[in-house]
């Protein structure tokens, strides 16, 4: 008898251990749960959204800048510009300096109180007539210079930078310098270099568009620009 009372309390308690071993119990009374999450990765420290975005602001071609090439002395020497324009490729509309960025004209001593003042070169041309005919301008055309009313770069160093409001230069388009040193045939050809930049600083990356030898009319196609973005 007393061996089967035994045999019945080792059963109860092997009952009991099998019981306690069947879970864990934490000091809330929750049960601990370890191992990953349901997608077997560990989210922790995740944030949403995408980082290392490294896209840019695409920047236009506000800036046009014409630097004289030319070695001719005299009374206002060098490149004579009365105003600078650009066409647009796919409207052809037309829009003139707006503000003058910089001035830096050389051999000032030998340019007129009239001519060296900048905003001369503001909007459409004067030489040829006004209101201004774009057909009335070229090397065949008559033209004035007699109120003086350009801007004289001074010869070689001298340059001018513009901008012109709200338009800027893209592919496509054409710009076009009136330098009338040679307005009748009558003057001295004076050569330019016309160049353009995202950017009015002097000593920025300026991309040259063209060279020309000779007024009243230079003009350039303007292609192969690239993008810039900051």
């Amino acid at each position: 008898m007393a061996r089967k009372f035994m045999f019945l309390l080792f059963c109860l308690f092997a009952v009991v251990g099998l019981s306690m071993t069947a879970c864990e119990v934490d000091g809330d009374g929750d049960a601990e749960t370890t191992g990953t999450t349901s997608s077997g990765t560990d989210t922790s420290g995740s944030t949403s959204g995408t980082s290392g975005d490294t896209s840019g602001t695409t920047l236009n071609y506000y800036f046009v800048r014409v630097n004289d090439q030319s070695t001719n002395t005299g009374t206002n020497p060098g490149a004579d510009l009365d105003a600078i324009s650009i066409t647009k490729g796919g409207s052809g509309e037309r829009a003139y300096v707006t503000r003058v960025e910089e001035y830096k004209p050389v051999n000032e001593a030998d340019i007129s109180g009239v001519s060296i003042l900048p905003d001369n070169i503001l909007g459409a041309p004067t030489a040829f007539g006004t209101p201004f005919d774009p057909a009335n301008a070229g090397s065949d055309k008559d033209c004035d210079l007699g109120d003086e009313n350009f801007v004289a770069l001074g010869g070689v160093g001298g340059y001018i930078i513009v901008s012109f409001g709200d338009a800027h230069v893209e592919n496509g388009d054409t710009v076009t310098v009136y330098e009338i040193g040679n307005c009748n045939g009558n003057g001295k050809a004076d050569p330019v270099e016309v160049q353009v930049s995202v950017s009015s600083n002097v000593d920025g990356n300026w991309v040259t568009l063209f060279s020309a030898a000779a007024g009243p009319v230079m003009s350039g196609a303007v292609s192969g620009l690239l993008a810039v973005t900051q």
